[in-house]
């Protein structure tokens, strides 16, 4: 009896012994691999999301009728993966079925590239995305979820609160003045994120970054670094029905992101970022308000996989349409231009030099204190003594600020 006990006990310990090593090799084959080297055996189908498996909430929030324009750059096999992954994302799927695409990793990358530069709605995914490879084949994209169900139709909520009361306020405007409303919100009711981005330089973690880089950190925070200014003014500009683009790359020597929008038919660029007024200064600049490709390629280089509009519109430039263009140098002009944000009530007048020629000529007049002719205006009319020069020059963009008081 005794040993027939001892015997049902080693069969136990046999069997259970066997039954922990397979689970060991599936856990191997099923995690530790595809986290080691993006390996494995086998993966069954995904499923291929519909429409139908999006929630009403973000169906309603991710609008069709929004302008994207990096989608139109890729091929039809490109577009076809792009169209699973907003999807997938849309339904927040923890996988997408790409095995039949033939994709190389550097497509995958420009394809979600594109799809995050399209959708600046898309707050809940992260830069990257890992995948599954079969034989060096890719076989699924695993979108990075950064927040959990229930947070993002919270986020949803208090972001289309905040669209209302823009909708409302807006009334009834032409593109140049959505435009101008939108580039003057965010400055008005954002703050660059300093914090973050010194942790983010030194490698802090800071659960504050991802809301930095996202429409509810700039909207519901009110607090950014440039890729949540840019992708608001995108996002703002397409629920106003004004054609946006996303842009990456490198300006004043780092990463950093900007706009292109289009007002009349025409592109512009827009950086609202280096436009916010940062540290003590509380005078927002127009430097990079609707300029030109000449002007923005100055100081800023994208690295977009995919070509861009050229900017080549002129009409509405800030500095142009408002009256604070200087062709050519000459002191009776920028004596008018000075009486006129006198008389606004502005405490500084911003004006832009058409050419290198003429923002040199600028400073020559500074040297030889000639720049304090174009004052007489202000002084004959209001009796107003300025001969003191306070300036600031942004040489990239050719603009320049003098103080008036």
């Amino acid at each position: 009896m005794m040993a027939r006990k001892k015997g049902n006990s080693t069969l136990i310990l046999l069997v259970c012994l066997l039954v922990c090593a397979s689970l060991a090799v599936y856990i191997i084959i099923r995690f530790v691999i595809p986290i080691m080297n993006g390996t494995i055996t086998q993966l069954p189908d995904g499923k291929r999301y519909t429409v139908g498996d999006v929630d009403e909430k973000v169906k309603n929030f991710v609008r069709d009728d929004m302008y994207r324009y990096a989608v139109t750059t890729l091929d039809e096999r490109e577009k076809e993966a792009y169209d699973r992954l907003r999807i997938s994302i849309m339904a927040m799927a923890e996988r997408v079925d790409i095995k039949d695409l033939s994709l190389s990793l550097e497509e995958l990358r420009k394809i979600y590239s594109c799809l995050r530069n399209d959708y600046p709605e898309f707050f809940w995914i992260g830069n990257n995305c890992d995948v599954y490879t079969v034989n060096n084949k890719l076989t699924d994209c695993l979108p990075r979820y950064i927040y959990d169900k229930e947070t993002i139709d919270m986020m949803i909520d208090r972001l289309e609160e905040i669209c209302k009361r823009i909708d409302t306020s807006l009334g009834s405007k032409n593109e140049y003045e959505k435009v101008m409303f939108v580039f003057n919100y965010i400055i008005d009711n954002t703050v660059y994120d300093t914090l973050s981005y010194e942790n983010f330089n030194k490698g802090v973690e800071d659960a504050n970054l991802e809301f930095a880089c996202n429409i509810y950190g700039t909207l519901f925070k009110q607090r950014a670094l440039c890729e949540g200014y840019a992708k608001t003014f995108q996002f703002l500009c397409g629920r106003l029905g004004v054609d946006s683009i996303y842009v990456t790359g490198i300006s004043k020597e780092q990463g950093h992101a900007w706009n292109y929008v289009k007002v009349e038919n025409s592109w512009y660029a827009v950086d609202v970022t280096w436009c916010d007024p940062q540290g003590k200064s509380e005078q927002k600049s127009y430097a990079y308000c609707l300029v030109d490709s000449d002007t923005i390629s100055a100081g800023h280089a994208p690295d977009v996989p995919y070509e861009l509009p050229n900017c080549t519109g002129g009409r509405y430039n800030y500095y142009i349409y408002n009256g604070y263009e200087l062709a050519v140098f000459s002191t009776e002009i920028l004596s008018s231009m000075l009486l006129k944000a006198y008389e606004s009530g502005q405490g500084f007048v911003e004006f832009h030099c058409s050419s290198r020629s003429v923002y040199n000529d600028f400073l020559t007049s500074v040297e030889n204190q000639q720049i304090f002719e174009c004052f007489a205006g202000i002084r004959e009319k209001y009796g107003a003594i300025i001969d003191q020069l306070n300036y600031g020059l942004m040489e990239d963009a050719l603009s320049i600020r003098i103080e008036l008081r």
